[in-house]
């Protein structure tokens, strides 16, 4: 069961309206965070991404310069 999940069983166990109105916040805080990690984890793929295309068109300029 994750975190989230065991707030929510919690919460409709405990029928506490004050914990339902924090949910909703409390869900929009991890939705952010989420989505700023997975734009981070995007950035550094298409800077890799990136390097080994270089890298890959250095490697063709040099073998190009061998022969």
């Amino acid at each position: 069961m994750t975190p989230m999940t065991g707030l929510a069983d919690l919460a409709i166990m405990a029928n506490s309206a004050s914990l339902r109105q924090m949910m909703p916040v409390m869900f929009e805080q991890d939705n952010e965070r989420d989505f700023k990690l997975v734009q981070e984890t995007h950035t550094m793929c298409q800077e890799l991404c990136d390097r080994i295309k270089q890298r890959a068109e250095c490697r063709g300029l040099w073998s190009f310069k061998l022969l």
